[in-house]
């Protein structure tokens, strides 16, 4: 929940990441709070009424979760609701003349998209959304210790690159410095 805090205000792709994996874990844990107190909430290094706060966070993201009907996959509404916008900004920043560097390193990043959208049958549309999953896939794939051949590490550069530059202007919208006219 903390680490959900941090990321989010520093960098919005880091941070919707961050939650898909948080999701899964609760689907892991087949939302049984007892056994992910067990396995993860245990783990914090923090006093018993942030431990309280921490418990309660992982609960409210169950029942959303329930809720949402994305007890084995998807994404919560607010999740989702959050891509969208990420996902806007992007398509506002391709409407803008004076954006190079970012038309160029997403033009880099489309093929890879285009890509991994057909190999894996992808059901997502936005390119925001193919490029947060692609980058979610092959981290499941490093923690499952796959090989992961050299074409796919190059377009999760590529891909990372671009993700990167969207998470800078998303913050710089946040924070008031980008207006959106």
């Amino acid at each position: 929940m903390f680490l959900a805090r941090k990321k989010r205000e520093e960098n919005i792709i880091e941070y919707l990441l961050y939650m898909y994996q948080i999701e899964d874990t609760i689907r892991a844990v087949s939302f049984n709070l007892d056994e992910l107190e067990q396995k993860v909430i245990s783990q914090y290094k923090v006093d018993e009424p942030k431990k309280a706060e921490i418990r309660n966070w992982y609960q409210d993201l169950m029942q959303q979760m329930k809720a949402d009907h994305v007890d084995e996959k998807g994404h919560v509404t607010f999740l989702r609701a959050l891509a969208e916008e990420v996902n806007d900004l992007h398509l506002w920043l391709m409407n803008q003349k004076d954006l190079g560097v970012y038309k160029s390193d997403y033009e880099k990043a489309k093929p890879y998209l285009l890509e991994f959208q057909y190999k894996l049958k992808s059901p997502y549309t936005t390119e925001v959304d193919i490029a947060l999953n692609a980058l979610y896939y092959y981290v499941l794939m490093k923690m499952k210790q796959k090989d992961i051949n050299k074409e796919t590490h190059e377009a999760v550069k590529v891909i990372s690159l671009f993700l990167r530059n969207l998470s800078n202007y998303f913050r710089q919208y946040e924070e008031g410095k980008l207006r959106i006219d």
